[in-house]
């Protein structure tokens, strides 16, 4: 669908335009919630599984628990490898965590300080398998137990990529079955701030990866050396698959958190995760990216994360 055609879409929508007639206070940290509009028929899928009760998806949408606790704890992120099977990153319970900073070093000599946050533990990337049949993962095989908070996973090409602390990485293994012992940094320099941090790695029809980071500073390099400097906002970079030839796609994010995702005519759309208290979103936007452009957003001058900057 190309962009016209969308838009001739959403205005079709019956009672649309009454998201519209708010008066809002975008200084306010939440807006009041919005009615279901008439037009959405809600259903409480506590009647398919009473585990699921009170949460409400439009009818038609079935949910069904798939894997849950001990196979999973904590899941933050997934992939699917060619046969289908999951992928999932998943975050372990700290004693300790806490803000800090660390140094990255650029190939002509320069130096960057990247916010960034630290735990006392690790995390995990496993396989879950259906052993069974039953239509439930109960089974899992753990590939990697030493991650440092990371935020999302891409299999391409025989490498797992992973983005995480200001950067992203990609490991495999030597021997098949063994343990993943190749690995590089593919690009550095990005945000590193907890969930602000590096995350989504699309990979586009034409071989080109697309990686989100979010608000905080972006100093990007890549494998070959080309520099991307975004600061005070979120950005989405493009690149090749090895990290040569950085360079930034779009700016103007609070948090543009996760893959993008491109439409049959090639066409880049995104949500961004703007502005919460720390328990419900406020103004996600769903954006048709266009190369260039620049969708606003700046961080608060002193903030390390997440404060918008009204003025500007």
């Amino acid at each position: 669908m190309n962009l016209r055609l969308l838009l001739i879409s959403i205005l079709s929508v019956p009672h649309c335009g009454t998201f519209a007639q708010t008066n809002d206070d975008y200084n306010e940290n939440q807006f009041p919630p919005r009615p279901t509009p008439a037009w959405v028929d809600m259903v409480d899928q506590g009647s398919n599984d009473l585990r699921l009760a009170g949460i409400r998806t439009p009818a038609g949408i079935k949910v069904e628990i798939v894997a849950e606790e001990p196979t999973v704890i904590d899941p933050v992120g997934m992939t699917f490898s060619d046969d289908a099977t999951p992928h999932v990153l998943q975050w372990t319970m700290a004693s300790e965590s806490r803000p800090e900073t660390y140094e990255v070093t650029f190939r002509n000599g320069e130096t960057a300080t990247i916010n960034r946050m630290w735990k006392n533990t690790r995390d995990e990337l496993k396989t879950l398998q259906d052993r069974d049949g039953d239509g439930v993962f109960d089974t899992t095989e753990v590939l990697m137990d030493d991650l440092e908070i990371p935020s999302s996973v891409l299999l391409h090409d025989g490498w797992t990529y992973l983005s995480s602390l200001g950067h992203v990485v990609r490991r495999k293994q030597s021997i098949a079955g063994g343990a993943y012992d190749l690995g590089e940094e593919v690009v550095r320099g990005l945000c590193g701030f907890h969930h602000h941090q590096a995350s989504g790695m699309t990979i586009a029809s034409d071989g080109s990866m697309f990686i989100t980071s979010g608000d905080d500073d972006n100093r990007a390099e890549g494998s070959d050396g080309s520099r991307a400097t975004v600061l005070r906002t979120g950005a989405i970079f493009r690149c090749n698959s090895d990290g040569s030839q950085v360079h930034e796609f779009a700016r103007g994010f609070r948090n543009p958190y996760r893959d993008v995702a491109f439409d049959p005519y090639g066409n880049m759309f995104h949500v961004d995760n703007d502005q919460e208290d720390g328990s419900k979103f406020q103004g996600v936007r769903l954006m048709h990216v266009l190369e260039g452009a620049d969708y606003g957003w700046r961080l608060f001058a002193g903030a390390v994360c997440c404060r918008t900057d009204f003025v500007r």
